[in-house]
């Protein structure tokens, strides 16, 4: 990044004046007692940092031109520090968005979660309710199964008897018609 060239002035709508090699000395005794953590970029200092320093002489002073280009050099490295701190931040942000991205969907598959659990639970109960009623069901299918036996046994002895009675109503109806003469 290249600095502007030293007649660039600023604009006064823009809310600052040059820089000048003096106040590029204060601001950087300021900005290094800060943590590199709490610099943000905002449109005015990044604007700072790109117009970079513009060296003015003073009358009292002799011009060194080693010392205007380090001046130069050292904001150049400045601005490109102030960008990748704010590359930085914005990568962290995005990060950030990520993760609150992805707090919010496992608060959302662990609610998903505990409701398939409540299910399971619930489920549980009324399989093992259901275990009750089957096992009633069948001491109850094995009763109807042994009294259906039973009445089976009841059926062929009734038949066997009324057969009997048959059998006997017969021969008697042969004995009354034999004996009474036909009818």
């Amino acid at each position: 990044m290249l600095p502007l060239p030293a007649h660039t002035t600023a604009d006064p709508n823009e809310g600052f004046t040059d820089l000048g090699f003096r106040d590029f000395i204060q601001a950087s005794r300021r900005v290094s007692r800060c943590k590199l953590a709490h610099i943000e970029t905002n449109p005015y200092v990044t604007e700072l940092l790109n117009r970079g320093v513009e060296f003015v002489t003073e009358t009292n002073k002799t011009f060194n031109s080693v010392l205007e280009a380090s001046v130069i050099h050292t904001g150049n490295i400045g601005s490109m520090l102030m960008d990748e701190v704010a590359h930085v931040n914005e990568h962290i942000d995005g990060r950030r968005e990520e993760i609150e991205s992805l707090e919010e969907w496992k608060g959302t598959a662990q609610d998903v979660l505990h409701g398939h659990e409540d299910s399971i639970v619930r489920q549980s109960a009324e399989i093992d309710l259901l275990k009750g009623e089957l096992v009633t069901l069948k001491d109850l299918i094995r009763g109807l199964v042994s009294q259906t036996g039973r009445l089976e046994d009841d059926k062929v002895r009734l038949t066997h008897h009324v057969l009997e009675l048959t059998g006997e109503v017969s021969l008697s109806g042969l004995w009354a018609c034999l004996l009474f003469g036909g009818r």
